[in-house]
Protein backbone atom coordinates (compact mmCIF):
# COMPACT_ATOMS: atom_id res chain seq x y z
CA UNK A 1 0.00 0.00 0.00
CA UNK A 2 3.06 2.26 1.05
CA UNK A 3 5.93 2.91 -1.36
CA UNK A 4 9.14 1.21 0.64
CA UNK A 5 10.99 4.61 1.39
CA UNK A 6 7.38 5.70 3.73
CA UNK A 7 7.14 2.68 5.16
CA UNK A 8 10.94 3.45 6.45
CA UNK A 9 10.07 6.65 7.87
CA UNK A 10 6.96 5.16 9.59
CA UNK A 11 9.14 2.48 10.95
CA UNK A 12 11.34 5.03 11.99
CA UNK A 13 8.40 6.59 14.45
CA UNK A 14 8.00 3.22 16.49
CA UNK A 15 9.14 2.89 19.93
CA UNK A 16 10.98 -0.13 18.59
CA UNK A 17 13.32 1.57 16.38
CA UNK A 18 13.27 4.86 19.29
CA UNK A 19 14.90 2.22 21.54
CA UNK A 20 17.39 0.18 19.09
CA UNK A 21 18.70 4.04 18.14
CA UNK A 22 18.68 5.20 21.84
CA UNK A 23 20.72 1.54 22.86
CA UNK A 24 23.25 2.32 19.66
CA UNK A 25 23.76 5.72 20.53
CA UNK A 26 24.22 4.99 24.36
CA UNK A 27 25.82 2.24 24.37
CA UNK A 28 27.55 1.57 21.78
CA UNK A 29 25.80 -1.73 21.12
CA UNK A 30 25.77 -3.36 17.55
CA UNK A 31 22.49 -3.00 15.35
CA UNK A 32 21.75 -6.50 15.70
CA UNK A 33 22.35 -6.48 19.20
CA UNK A 34 20.29 -3.42 19.81
CA UNK A 35 17.65 -5.12 17.81
CA UNK A 36 17.26 -8.37 19.82
CA UNK A 37 17.41 -6.72 23.15
CA UNK A 38 14.77 -3.86 22.17
CA UNK A 39 12.10 -6.47 20.72
CA UNK A 40 13.14 -8.15 24.71
CA UNK A 41 12.10 -5.18 26.33
CA UNK A 42 8.65 -4.63 24.61
CA UNK A 43 7.74 -7.32 24.84
CA UNK A 44 8.35 -7.38 28.73
CA UNK A 45 6.76 -4.03 28.99
CA UNK A 46 3.56 -5.06 27.17
CA UNK A 47 2.94 -7.59 29.97
CA UNK A 48 2.00 -5.17 32.07
CA UNK A 49 -2.42 -4.65 30.76
CA UNK A 50 -2.00 -0.96 31.13
CA UNK A 51 0.97 0.14 29.71
CA UNK A 52 -0.07 1.62 26.68
CA UNK A 53 2.42 1.24 23.31
CA UNK A 54 2.26 4.03 20.18
CA UNK A 55 -0.79 3.01 18.42
CA UNK A 56 -3.04 1.53 21.06
CA UNK A 57 -5.82 3.07 23.06
CA UNK A 58 -7.57 2.14 26.13
CA UNK A 59 -11.47 1.79 25.69
CA UNK A 60 -14.31 1.31 28.01
CA UNK A 61 -16.89 -1.06 26.13
CA UNK A 62 -19.62 -3.40 27.57
CA UNK A 63 -18.28 -6.63 29.20
CA UNK A 64 -18.83 -9.50 27.06
CA UNK A 65 -21.07 -11.54 29.99
CA UNK A 66 -23.51 -8.75 30.00
CA UNK A 67 -27.03 -10.50 28.24
CA UNK A 68 -28.66 -8.85 24.71
CA UNK A 69 -30.95 -6.81 24.90
CA UNK A 70 -29.89 -5.15 28.17
CA UNK A 71 -30.34 -1.35 28.52
CA UNK A 72 -26.55 0.21 27.67
CA UNK A 73 -26.55 2.41 30.52
CA UNK A 74 -27.28 -0.93 33.37
CA UNK A 75 -24.66 -2.85 31.38
CA UNK A 76 -21.17 -3.60 33.41
CA UNK A 77 -18.45 -1.86 31.62
CA UNK A 78 -14.57 -3.33 31.30
CA UNK A 79 -11.65 -1.46 30.40
CA UNK A 80 -9.87 -2.85 26.88
CA UNK A 81 -6.54 -1.96 24.82
CA UNK A 82 -6.89 -2.04 21.10
CA UNK A 83 -4.56 -1.32 18.76
CA UNK A 84 -5.42 1.03 16.28
CA UNK A 85 -2.81 1.03 14.48
CA UNK A 86 0.24 -1.83 13.84
CA UNK A 87 3.00 -1.61 11.49
CA UNK A 88 3.99 -4.91 11.57
CA UNK A 89 0.20 -6.05 9.75
CA UNK A 90 -1.31 -2.63 8.47
CA UNK A 91 2.05 -2.00 6.32
CA UNK A 92 1.53 -4.93 4.34
CA UNK A 93 -1.54 -4.57 3.55
CA UNK A 94 -3.04 -3.64 -0.40
CA UNK A 95 -5.64 -1.52 -0.29
CA UNK A 96 -7.73 0.48 1.95
CA UNK A 97 -11.34 -1.53 2.33
CA UNK A 98 -8.52 -4.30 3.01
CA UNK A 99 -7.16 -2.47 6.02
CA UNK A 100 -10.34 -1.33 7.44
CA UNK A 101 -11.12 -4.70 7.56
CA UNK A 102 -7.88 -5.77 8.84
CA UNK A 103 -8.29 -2.98 11.86
CA UNK A 104 -11.89 -4.19 12.57
CA UNK A 105 -10.87 -8.03 12.89
CA UNK A 106 -8.33 -7.22 15.12
CA UNK A 107 -9.54 -4.58 16.99
CA UNK A 108 -12.37 -6.86 18.13
CA UNK A 109 -10.42 -9.50 18.63
CA UNK A 110 -8.82 -7.58 21.17
CA UNK A 111 -11.82 -6.75 22.84
CA UNK A 112 -13.29 -10.02 23.33
CA UNK A 113 -10.00 -11.17 24.70
CA UNK A 114 -10.28 -9.02 27.70
CA UNK A 115 -13.78 -9.79 28.25
CA UNK A 116 -15.42 -6.80 26.01
CA UNK A 117 -17.69 -6.46 22.90
CA UNK A 118 -17.21 -3.85 20.58
CA UNK A 119 -20.52 -2.24 18.77
CA UNK A 120 -20.54 -1.32 15.22
CA UNK A 121 -20.90 2.16 16.36
CA UNK A 122 -17.68 1.96 18.37
CA UNK A 123 -15.49 0.61 15.98
CA UNK A 124 -16.87 3.37 13.39
CA UNK A 125 -15.67 5.57 15.95
CA UNK A 126 -12.38 3.85 16.77
CA UNK A 127 -11.36 3.43 13.02
CA UNK A 128 -12.76 7.30 12.13
CA UNK A 129 -15.37 5.27 9.78
CA UNK A 130 -18.57 5.08 8.58
CA UNK A 131 -21.35 2.74 10.20
CA UNK A 132 -21.94 1.26 6.80
CA UNK A 133 -18.72 0.69 5.96
CA UNK A 134 -17.74 -0.94 9.05
CA UNK A 135 -21.10 -3.23 7.86
CA UNK A 136 -19.63 -3.66 4.65
CA UNK A 137 -16.19 -4.97 6.03
CA UNK A 138 -18.21 -7.37 8.31
CA UNK A 139 -20.38 -8.87 5.86
CA UNK A 140 -18.40 -8.68 2.67
CA UNK A 141 -16.80 -12.20 3.73
CA UNK A 142 -19.98 -13.76 3.87
CA UNK A 143 -21.58 -12.41 0.20
CA UNK A 144 -21.16 -16.08 -0.99
CA UNK A 145 -23.61 -17.64 1.74
CA UNK A 146 -25.80 -15.07 1.52
CA UNK A 147 -26.86 -15.26 -2.11
CA UNK A 148 -27.78 -18.84 -1.70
Amino acid sequence: MLPLNAEKRLYSKTDQHRLVTHLQKNYGLPFVASEVLAKDIINLTQQNPYNITAGQILHTTVKATEPAGKKLSECEKVNVILTIYDPDEDLNVKDSFQLKKVRIHRISNEAYRQNGLLTIEEIAMLLTTSISTVKRCIIEPYKLYLAY
